[in-house]
Formats: C-alpha cells, structure tokens, sequence
C-alpha cells in the first residue's frame, strides 16, 4: 500500500442524477450493478437478475480493492443502507477510505426508469451514517 491511504467514493443518486458522471470524474476505475446488464453497449435490464448484478458489482470491487487499484467509484442508487455496506466493510478490510456523495441533478434516466420507481426510491432513502451502515453488514 502506497503513502496515501486508497479511496473509495460511493456514488449514490436517484436516477438521472449524474451518478456514472461524477464517478467517471473521480476514478478511471468504475463499477455499477448497470455494467451487468450492459453488453456491447446496449443497456438491457433484468429485474429478475438485480441481485446477480449487484454481487457482481460487489464482486468487480473486491477483486479490485485485493489488487491495490485506487482510487474506486461504486456508483449506484443505493437508497437505503443495507445497500452500502458491503461496500463499507470492503472498504474497511482492504485499508480504503470512503467518500460517499450523494448526487442530485435531474438529468432524466438515460435507462428510461419511470418517474412513479423514481419517487418510490426516493421515498424509501436513507443519509448515509458510516458507522450504522458497516453495523448493518456485521450483524447482517
């Protein structure tokens, strides 16, 4: 591990908020459970497989984190916090710091998420607490 202690910055956001912008200006080194179900550039969603593409979106990370790569966004909606803390306990097993940023732009859903999943994510969210996140990954 270099000097500098690695970065995480977990990016979270309704969609159409300017997630995958602001981590793409943070890290060269992105991932997101959307890259699941991207292939050759084409965006097909499954809602059947979210949880496939989560883990594998968890899993890119791990491996990433086990190889020393820094600084890594994660970004996702992450809503609630049960959502993060996979992240946070990644984080804290492999020596990474964490930024998480919230972003909040209306940028529209470039996966045409309707707007009523929209307000439903938005009614369910949750402020980001490092220390209540990594407890719910613990006693998970």
């Amino acid at each position: 591990m270099s000097a500098l202690q690695p970065m995480l910055y977990i990016v979270r956001g309704l969609p159409g908020s300017g997630k995958t912008t602001l981590a793409e200006a943070l890290s060269s080194t992105c991932f997101s459970a959307d890259d699941f179900f991207t292939r050759d550039g084409v965006y097909t969603f499954d809602p059947s497989r979210l949880s496939a593409a989560h883990e594998s979106c968890r899993v890119r990370v791990h491996k990433a984190m086990s190889s020393g790569v820094h600084p890594i966004a994660v970004h996702n909606t992450f809503s609630r916090l049960w959502e993060i803390s996979p992240y946070v306990l990644l984080a804290k097993q492999h020596g990474y710091r964490i930024t998480a940023v919230t972003t909040e732009g209306s940028y529209g859903s470039v996966h045409g998420v309707p707007g009523h999943t929209i307000v439903r994510m938005a009614q369910r969210w949750q402020q980001y607490d490092y220390e209540h996140a990594l407890w719910l990954e613990k006693n998970k």
